[in-house]
């Protein structure tokens, strides 16, 4: 039998290039995989080192915000408002000792700006907390937080738990905002009125209706009360009285004890007649003052109205007023009165504490005054504007006495 010849295959070896490629196609693949683990881990890493410097930075904030007191004494050492202020160190140095942080060493760094004159009570807080990349020991990583804390008492936190008062708004004692807080409230059939006893007024008495803040009666030191209707004035006597020209800040913190005074209201209508008030004792710095102004009824358009026209002023029997604006006497006095426009007449009205009320027909506090030198005995002082680095206090004050 003749046999077939044997026909040799051309293609021999292609089974192991085949596996050197696939080999190599593994390796480069592989490379690729170990490049990107690599990567991988130097993304967690930073990761972890950046939460953990957001970790410190907030944790920083927190203390600054768990202040116990708004100021306590310079030798205290536990924590108020005052001692949040910047670290004058470089840097504080923060040594991780959580695990797996081994390699990096933080350096945190705290920053106060002051309150400004438009946030007189707030602080800008900075924290920078910093580090070394472990692969690089320049390149530096850091995390910044900003945040204002507010000068409010601690105690105040506690009313956020309390639960909303959806009343309407009331006013104190239930009753009107005029009335002194010191006054009494009556009970039983006189309750709704409530009995003052102005500070100076050797045991006199005055009797507020509740609902109006009126005064509807009037009890004499020695016992004798009258009826009727009168308006309380009342406010403040301060005094800036160095010798030198009072400032815009004098005016707002008087320096200066108080004096002996006495104050009156010179009445144009319903009668003219001079109605004298009563003065407080020293209260280190100022004086009050309480006038019970009568009222008269005025029947214009048939509705009755009760009102008071006049001007007070301070006795100059009790204080030497200066004879003129132009006077510079440094043994005479003028006295301002605040107000926030200088004008005899404000826009505001009566409240606003011009030179002569007109058609008074309820109570008013706050009408203060501030007395200064009438001068060096060369310049004539006048009466200082407001404040200006103190937006949410005006101070303004103008003229009152003497006049002209």
């Amino acid at each position: 039998m003749k046999r077939m010849p044997v026909l040799r295959h051309a293609s021999r070896g292609v089974s192991l290039i085949e596996a050197l490629v696939a080999l190599a196609v593994m390796a480069i693949g592989l490379l690729g995989v170990v490049g990107m683990q690599a990567s991988l881990r130097s993304s967690a890493d930073n990761s972890k080192q950046r939460s953990e410097a957001v970790r410190l930075a907030q944790e920083k904030i927190e203390d600054l915000r768990a202040f116990g007191e708004l100021e306590l004494p310079s030798a205290s050492t536990l924590h108020d408002y005052t001692k949040i202020v910047t670290e004058l160190t470089p840097s504080t140095v923060v040594s991780s000792t959580t695990a797996g942080f081994s390699n990096a060493t933080f350096a945190r760094e705290v920053t106060v700006n002051s309150p400004t004159a438009d946030q007189p009570r707030l602080k800008t807080v900075r924290v920078e907390v910093s580090w070394n990349d472990r692969l690089s020991s320049t390149d530096k990583r850091s995390v910044e937080l900003f945040t204002t804390i507010a000068e409010s008492s601690p105690e105040l936190g506690a009313s956020l738990g309390l639960p909303a008062n959806l009343a309407g708004p009331q006013s104190p004692s239930g009753r009107n905002l005029a009335i002194p807080r010191s006054a009494v409230r009556g009970t039983g059939a006189s309750s709704g009125t409530s009995v003052f006893r102005p500070p100076g007024g050797g045991g006199a008495r005055w009797t507020f209706k509740n609902d109006s803040g009126l005064i509807s009666q009037i009890c004499s030191p020695s016992g004798t009360c009258t009826g009727g209707l009168a308006a309380l004035l009342s406010g403040y006597v301060r005094f800036a009285t160095d010798t030198v020209q009072p400032t815009p800040a004098d005016a707002e913190m008087p320096p200066s004890s108080d004096q002996p005074v006495e104050v009156e209201v010179l009445l144009t209508y319903p009668m003219t007649i001079t109605v004298s008030c009563y003065t407080s004792t020293p209260r280190g710095g100022y004086r009050l003052y309480y006038c019970a102004v009568p009222l008269i009824a005025v029947v214009p358009v048939g509705v009755v109205t009760y009102t008071w026209s006049g001007r007070p002023s301070i006795v100059p029997s009790t204080l030497a007023i200066a004879s003129s604006v132009a006077d510079a006497s440094s043994t005479r006095y003028r006295v301002c009165r605040y107000t926030p426009e200088p004008s005899d007449t404000p826009t505001g009205g009566n409240p606003a504490h011009p030179l002569d009320y007109a058609d008074v027909g309820t109570s008013l506090n706050n009408q203060n005054f501030l007395v200064i030198r009438a001068g060096d005995d060369t310049t004539p002082y006048t009466c200082p504007n407001d404040n200006t680095s103190t937006p949410l206090v005006n101070g303004q004050t103008y003229r009152h006495q003497p006049v002209i």
